[in-house]
Order: structure tokens, then C-alpha cells, then sequence
């Protein structure tokens, strides 16, 4: 099962917390939708040889975007796909962009799929984090999703957020349980390089928030979250049962999946690609008839570890029949090797995993297993 991500690199303003290519200017705008359906045509003998059954748009804020500017990129899609066999087709929204006329035309656009960024229901969380709507409107934005017909919503949640109290944390997971969600996607504060917090964190404005304190938020968001029929699938990811979200779910079992416009990232089984982070430069590339691309060939050392990082971030882990199968003996036994020496990984079924409680740990225990040598 094969994916397309398109990368929409716009948004009205950067958050505090964002490093993700985005850009405030629109006035290429038409110049950039225009050389995405040109670059679905470049992209024509990936969607020949594989099964599309995902599409994510993502960003950057595709919900900044009309209908009709979306449909360009859908419409030149279904010369290539059929689109009634997509499963999922999920695009990024922001609450304040959510109308009720809106929401009707991107399920007439053949969205099937919200993932919403409220990031928190607190008014003063939102301000830190320079978010352009408040509490209410985020309440508003999945109630008018669900009133339109949307039946399969996730939402982005932050936590370990200092300078506010573990109350407000709690208040925003219950806030979630309350709208009857069927997705939600929370992540530990990372302050970026780039980003505005990286700075005001540089000079001392800022800190970074201790470790009992996420733990103690993490095992607050696990824990009521599974006692309200949540599943703790991947790191980051907890889902109603089969709502897991498709699209991501093969970025961690390796399927190939093909990433449009700036910024994008593609993956092969022997090669990863990704797109200039420019939008000049992406227009100035695909007007001349190229893709925007770069290109690096992956090394079986380089699959084991990325089959072993992806594994380890979800739930069901690293299949260890598939290793012995899929990569040279001493690959294997280098994995068996540390995995019999760890005290967090768990084997069940000959799959070593992570069990849900102990994820907030998941990044120092995944890179004991790189194969660096």
C-alpha cells in the first residue's frame, strides 16, 4: 500500500514552535500549484508501479488554501489514480480556517480525513505559542467537522510546555475525550533550531521543562487515554479502535510513499528522495522540466537502521523473523545482541517492542540499536 504527500508551504504566520518549511508570502501561489500538477506528471511511473491507497496533504497549512486551488493538485492526481480506491485521504487544517461552507467542500473534494492542529485548549498555551485561534474556535472547528460529516478526526496536542501548570495539560486531553475524537496525535515540546522558541530559549527567556514533569504529563496522557478506549499505537499516535491513522502507518512499516512539492520526502525500498526547501527554487526547477529532488541510495546498513528506528517507535515493534529474513546474519545478531541486554525492550511473539508506557524513553533506547560501524 502505497502513499502521496503534498507538501502546501504556506501558512499565515509561523508558530513559535515550527521548523517546518512554510512561508508567509502567497504571491507565487498560482506558480506553485501549477508546478505541483506538473511535477504529479514527472512522478507517473511511481504511480504506475504502486497501489495509491493514501493521500495526506500536509504542510506548511493546506487549509489556507481554497477548494478550488486544492482541486488543481486532485484533479491532475486522478489522471494517474483512481481516486474511489483512496482509503484515506487526510489534509491538515487549522481550526480558524474550519467554516462549515469549507469543511462542505473539502468532503466534496473526496476528503475523508481531518487531522487539526489545536495544539491545546488553553488561551494563554496558544498565545506562547502564537497560534492564530483560541480555545473556543477550537471546540467550534471539530464540532462543525463533525456536524458536516466528518467521522474520522485527529487532533495535534503539545505537552511539556514550561510555564504552565500540569492542570492546563489535563484539561486539554479531557477537552479532547469530551469532543469524541476519533484520532489524537500529542507530542513533547521540541524546541528546533530555527524556531522562535530555539531563540528566546538561547537567551533565557524560556527552559526547557525537567523530566518528572513530562513524565509526569506522558503518563497522565497514556493512561486516560487508555482507560477511554485508546490505543497507544506509535510514539506519538493513540487511536479509537481502526482509526489508526493509514497514511502515517506506513511510514513505519516501510512502504513506499512519493512526497510532492518543497520540502517533500519520498522513500523507495533502496533510496530516499527529497525536494529542495525553496519555493523559488522548486518552481525554477520543475519550470525546466526537472524535479526538484535529491537523491541518496541506502546501503543495507542503512535499511536495518531505518527498519529498526520506525519499528521501535510503534507498538508492535520489530519483527524478528522479518530481520532474520530481510538483512545479512550479523545485522541480526548485532540487534539480538543489544536487545538481549536491554532492560526496556520486551519480546512478545518474537517481536522486541517498546511497551506504550516507557515511549517517553523510546529515543535513547532506539539509538543503542544503530548499526554504526
Amino acid at each position: 500500500m502505497a502513499g502521496v504527500y503534498i507538501h502546501i508551504p504556506y501558512c499565515e504566520k509561523k508558530c513559535s514552535y515550527c521548523d517546518f518549511h512554510s512561508s508567509a508570502s502567497t504571491s507565487d501561489k498560482k506558480q506553485m500549484f501549477d508546478a505541483i500538477a506538473v511535477e504529479v506528471d514527472m512522478c507517473k511511473d511511481f504511480f504506475e508501479q504502486n497501489e495509491i491507497k493514501t493521500i495526506y496533504f500536509g504542510g506548511g497549512t493546506p487549509s489556507c488554501c481554497t477548494a478550488a486551488e486544492l482541486r488543481v493538485i486532485i484533479d491532475k492526481l486522478a489522471e494517474h489514480i483512481d481516486l474511489s480506491s483512496i482509503v484515506e485521504f487526510t489534509i491538515e487544517a487549522n481550526p480558524e480556517d474550519l467554516s462549515k461552507e469549507y469543511l462542505a467542500e473539502l468532503r466534496g473534494l473526496g476528503i475523508n480525513r481531518l487531522s487539526i492542529g489545536i495544539q491545546s485548549f488553553d488561551d494563554n498555551v496558544l498565545t506562547f505559542f502564537n497560534r492564530r485561534h483560541n480555545s473556543q474556535r477550537a471546540v467550534d472547528a471539530v464540532r462543525d467537522a463533525q456536524e458536516v460529516g466528518f467521522d474520522n478526526i485527529s487532533i495535534d496536542l503539545i505537552y511539556g510546555v514550561d510555564g504552565f501548570s500540569d492542570l492546563v495539560w489535563q484539561n486539554s486531553v479531557n477537552q479532547a475525550l469530551n469532543l469524541k475524537i476519533q484520532h489524537i496525535s500529542a507530542y513533547h515540546l521540541t524546541i528546533e533550531g530555527k524556531s522562535v522558541l530555539s531563540h528566546r530559549l538561547k537567551t533565557g527567556e524560556i527552559k526547557q521543562i525537567d523530566e518528572h514533569r513530562s513524565q509526569t504529563q506522558f503518563d497522565y496522557l497514556h493512561n486516560t487515554l487508555a482507560d477511554n478506549g485508546f490505543d497507544h499505537y506509535e510514539v506519538s499516535s493513540f487511536a479509537q479502535k481502526g482509526r489508526e491513522s493509514l497514511h502515517n502507518s506506513s511510514y513505519w512499516t516501510a512502504e513506499p510513499y512519493i512526497g510532492l512539492a518543497p520540502s517533500a520526502h519520498s522513500y523507495h525500498s533502496d533510496s530516499r528522495e527529497w525536494n529542495v526547501s525553496n519555493n523559488r527554487k522548486y518552481i525554477e526547477y520543475i519550470d525546466s522540466g526537472l524535479r526538484a529532488t535529491e537523491k541518496e541510495m541506502l546501503s543495507i546498513e542503512d535499511k536495518y537502521n531505518e527498519y529498526v528506528m520506525i519499528s521501535l517507535r510503534t507498538k508492535r515493534g520489530v519483527d524478528m523473523n522479518y530481520l532474520r529474513d530481510k538483512f545479512p546474519e550479523y545485522l541480526y545478531s548485532y540487534f539480538i545482541g543489544r536487545a538481549v541486554a536491554n532492560r526496556i525492550l520486551k519480546n512478545t511473539d518474537n517481536f522486541y517492542h517498546i511497551t506504550p508506557k516507557d515511549f517517553l524513553l523510546s529515543d535513547s533506547v532506539i539509538v543503542d540499536f544503530f548499526y554504526t560501524e
